[in-house]
């Protein structure tokens, strides 16, 4: 983020601002910054077992489970690319068993550089999904420069491959080492089965693999929730973990905050904030969430759908109605009036009346007053959106925060709402929040 001269002060008393500052500052010396952690990965880091976490979606709750499964710290999944990364490696001691890596990418060229600087031992690809698609153009050019990562792995290295996600697969082909997958698909090497979501939050399955299985219960609902485990799984395997103890640990984890995150409310309904990310592929996964939760009364807000392309735009719509209607009760969403009345028409079409989807401007908290008044037990409640929306607002002022933010769209800071020191501030003016001054989360 570029601030101007006049607001230095300003942003010099924020936290926010003094990392932002110091963010921009540690760009200007990447290529030092690069240089050196590649040197060091290659001597003094070169025992490490390092273990990199690449994909479109699902990145953080796969390193995360990683991280549980062989005994690691938390990753830090607050920023996943160069800087960020670099110095997450050198965060490590040269007696660090392990570094478990979540690695990102904005666009062309961008993963062949932490590729040659992390030197994986392990790579993780969690998904190939429409995240960044104007950047890439399309899917085959995303799982192409993703797989960056698996090109330069030898033999004797592993790369972890998604079972039911097809590009992923394609990528197989594309690596020396050797290959595991895992899903629900019959031919995976670590398998799902008996999914079962167990309310008010978590969700239960199978685990099978090496002709052994293991049964598990996970505080994080959602069948796309399963690869971040079973992926966990595999490398457990591979580092030859005690099984019993990485179950164990696998359900201990918590969801990390805006993903598939579930909070019982002090009215006695449920919510699930999903409020972090809102690509196409993320809404129809959510959905699929929300029809399967035993519940009376599911109500989704929807705040935007992100990084969709205008020839898809008619075609995702009219899906997007038909899930809606066989997954919610009432919907509330804040879509552009043409989308909405392609999503309304296709739900009302679907079966769902017409009373129960509304279209909501602006305001994430304009959906409160359109809310049951007798939300309790037998509510549950979906909040998924865009990031830069900060639909997380609304989720923190249904759990009880005193939201008084008046930046209420177009607001670019790199921090979580629930984290930000202007949440609960009555700010008429702030340059963190200039609409001009755009901030790259990574």
């Amino acid at each position: 983020m570029r601030y101007r001269w006049r607001d230095l002060a300003s942003v010099l008393m924020s936290r926010q601002g003094r990392k932002s500052l110091r963010a921009g500052q540690l760009a200007r010396f990447w290529p030092l910054i690069r240089i050196f952690t590649t040197v060091c990965r290659r001597t003094v880091l070169r025992k490490v077992r390092v273990v990199a976490v690449i994909g479109s979606l699902g990145k953080t709750t796969t390193a995360r489970a990683v991280a549980a499964a062989i005994g690691h710290r938390d990753p830090d999944g607050v920023s996943n690319s160069r800087n960020a990364l670099a110095l997450d490696l050198l965060n490590h001691s040269p007696w660090s068993r392990h570094a478990v890596l979540e690695v990102g990418i904005n666009g062309p060229g961008f993963m062949k550089e932490p590729a040659s600087m992390l030197n994986p031992d392990i790579v993780v690809v969690t998904s190939i999904a429409s995240e960044h698609i104007f950047s890439f153009g399309s899917l085959e050019n995303t799982r192409d420069e993703k797989a960056e990562m698996l090109r330069g792995l030898s033999p004797e290295k592993t790369a972890i491959l998604n079972a039911d996600d097809p590009n992923v697969m394609w990528m197989a082909g594309q690596t020396a080492a050797g290959i595991v997958t895992c899903g629900f698909s019959d031919a995976a090497d670590v398998r799902a089965g008996n999914f079962e979501i167990l309310p008010p939050d978590g969700m239960g399955f199978l685990i099978e693999a090496e002709g052994q299985s293991w049964p598990i219960r996970i505080s994080i609902p959602g069948r796309h929730m399963v690869f971040p485990v079973l992926a966990a799984v595999a490398v457990a395997l591979i580092e030859k973990m005690d099984m019993s103890e990485t179950c164990r640990a696998l359900e201990r984890i918590q969801p990390q905050e805006g993903r598939m995150q579930t909070v019982k409310l002090p009215s006695g309904a449920v919510l699930i904030r999903d409020d972090f990310k809102s690509n196409k592929e993320s809404i129809l996964a959510a959905l699929e969430t929300l029809k399967e939760y035993p519940a009376e009364r599911k109500t989704l807000i929807l705040g935007g759908v992100s990084e969709i392309q205008n020839s898809e735009r008619y075609e995702f719509y009219r899906e997007l109605g038909g899930k809606i209607a066989s997954s919610a009760d009432l919907a509330f969403l804040f879509l552009q009036k043409n989308s909405f009345r392609r999503c309304r028409n296709e739900a009302v079409e679907a079966g769902m009346d017409p009373e129960n989807i509304a279209r909501v401007n602006d305001d994430p908290l304009a959906a409160l007053p359109l809310l049951p008044s007798d939300l309790g037990e037998g509510d549950v409640i979906l909040v998924k959106g865009r990031t830069e929306h900060r639909m997380a607002r609304l989720s923190l002022h249904l759990m009880g925060r005193d939201v008084k933010c008046c930046r209420l769209t177009g607001c670019h800071l790199a921090v979580d709402c629930g984290d930000c020191e202007l949440l609960e501030q009555l700010t008429a003016y702030s340059p963190l929040l200039d609409p001009n001054l755009k901030q790259d989360r990574g």
